[in-house]
């Protein structure tokens, strides 16, 4: 009888503690943590909820150009650190991603301005297009 009060403690344990598990990854506490994109859908970013980030953009020339590097967000500002780049596509995208690289994309600082919860424009600073606006991926 004892072993079986132990094994259905442990059980009781673990679903407690896998619930706990899915309910804190229910919520980031970060609005920022998800996919967005630009609505003509040529800028996309992933914002994840271990600090790093990946964006894709869709040059002129059919290529495109991925950034990853980590992220963090305060109040109204968005701080985003590149790490790597790389490129692919059919029109000599190593040169595309050359052209980005000369500029020496580094730590960048923007202020971001939310329209609601699922909509928000970069507003000023850091490399980014003032007034770009990103909304989430659905």
């Amino acid at each position: 009888m004892e072993n079986v009060r132990i094994s259905a403690v442990a059980r009781l344990a673990l679903i407690l503690a896998l619930i706990a598990s899915l309910l804190a990854g229910c919520s980031s506490g970060n609005k920022l943590v998800g996919k967005w994109q630009t609505p003509a859908g040529t800028l996309d970013y992933e914002f994840r909820e271990n600090g790093t980030y990946q964006s894709k953009v869709k040059t002129d020339a059919g290529n495109t150009i991925q950034v990853d590097g980590n992220w963090s967000y305060s109040g109204t500002t968005l701080h985003i650190d590149p790490k790597t780049f790389s490129a692919t596509g059919p029109n000599n995208p190593e040169a595309e991603k050359q052209k980005i690289l000369k500029g020496k994309p580094g730590p960048t600082d923007t202020t971001l301005e939310w329209q609601d919860n699922d909509h928000f424009t970069f507003v000023e600073g850091g490399d980014t297009n003032p007034g770009l606006a990103l909304e989430r991926k659905k």
